[in-house]
């Protein structure tokens, strides 16, 4: 949904952009658009599903190991470490069924104030 609102912003930047200013100018406006649209294209799945609340824990790992058999996980940038530091933060609090819709996002800081 976000990423629709995001594209439906640039999209209608560009034709703005091309009403109002020469050629030229649009030519290097539409070739960072589309450098940036084919970066963003390539996003990691499992970092959306690791944020929906509703998606069991061990479909997310599933969907990581799948995209970290295609990486380099020993180079820098690749992601590895923050999957690795959110899933030893995440897996002890769902651990045996996976099912993370059941426990409150703020049960820490509830429990902090009592």
């Amino acid at each position: 949904m976000q990423n629709n609102i995001i594209f439906c912003i640039c999209t209608a930047t560009i034709v703005y952009v091309f009403l109002c200013f020469s050629r030229k100018l649009m030519r290097h406006l539409l070739t960072i658009f589309i450098i940036g649209f084919y970066n963003f294209s390539f996003s990691q799945e499992w970092k959306n599903m690791a944020d929906d609340i509703n998606i069991n824990l061990y479909d997310v790992v599933a969907e990581a190991e799948a995209y970290f058999e295609n990486i380099d996980i020993t180079e820098k940038g690749s992601g590895w470490k923050a999957y690795q530091r959110w899933l030893y933060e995440n897996e002890p609090k769902f651990y045996p069924s996976g099912v993370r819709n059941n426990v409150k996002s703020d049960f820490v800081a509830k429990e902090y104030k009592e």
